[in-house]
């Protein structure tokens, strides 16, 4: 196996790096943990790592990218990836990884990130943890979690108004962290196909009618 207990660190970090160019990482050992973060990255060239056969993390918090790299479609991350506190407006119309492997942990929160779509997130099985809060998450799909395995999401501080049964339901979410929100709809049984030990934290300041039922177990 490429990885193991060794895992070396490669640090780029508080730099004046604006862009990463075709194959920046080919002197670099598969299963390392790269930091790219605080620096002024607004593009990431489509074959970056094109050199790498995986990483166990990949962290660039705090750059200018605007959109999702394409660079990371393919690239199997083992831990998490981190674009946290970017400008990222867009996740593209299709599946953010192209592979079947994905990491752990994805932070994609204190963005600009403004819909999700039903292709946003299909097939990614081995995505636990999801963090989205601080955008301006207005609309979800229905079904844009069916085909995934996320424990834990964190959607708190968007833009959400409306949360139907079909938002939600992959079946296996146990934390869904929903508060400052601007909530004015909840549908009927909208948490039911959660896990059954789930726990949902959202506030109801702004709601025009509080569901009898919100999920199979719950009545309010």
């Amino acid at each position: 196996m490429w990885f193991g207990h060794y895992l070396p660190f490669h640090r780029y970090i508080d730099n004046q790096l604006l862009k990463l160019s075709t194959g920046a990482f080919a002197n670099i050992p598969s299963g390392s943990r790269i930091r790219l973060d605080a620096n002024k990255i607004g593009d990431i060239h489509p074959e970056a790592f094109k050199d790498l056969f995986g990483v166990q993390v990949l962290s660039a918090f705090s750059n200018f990218l605007t959109v999702f790299p394409s660079a990371l479609y393919n690239l199997r991350i083992l831990d998490s990836l981190q674009l946290d506190n970017n400008h990222i407006s867009s996740l593209g119309n299709g599946s953010l990884f192209h592979s079947k492997y994905f990491p752990q942990y994805l932070y994609l929160d204190r963005n600009k990130i403004k819909t999700i779509s039903k292709a946003t997130f299909r097939g990614c099985k081995n995505l636990n943890v999801l963090v989205l809060d601080h955008n301006e998450i207005s609309y979800i799909e229905d079904g844009a979690f069916d085909d995934t395995d996320f424990e834990v999401m964190y959607l708190q501080q968007n833009k959400l108004e409306t949360i139907t049964n079909g938002t939600f339901r992959n079946g296996v979410m146990k934390k869904l962290y929903l508060f400052n929100n601007p909530i004015t709809f909840i549908e009927e049984k909208s948490f039911s196909n959660m896990s059954n030990d789930s726990i949902v934290y959202l506030d109801c300041g702004q709601l025009t009618k509080i569901p009898s039922t919100l999920s199979g177990n719950t009545v309010v």
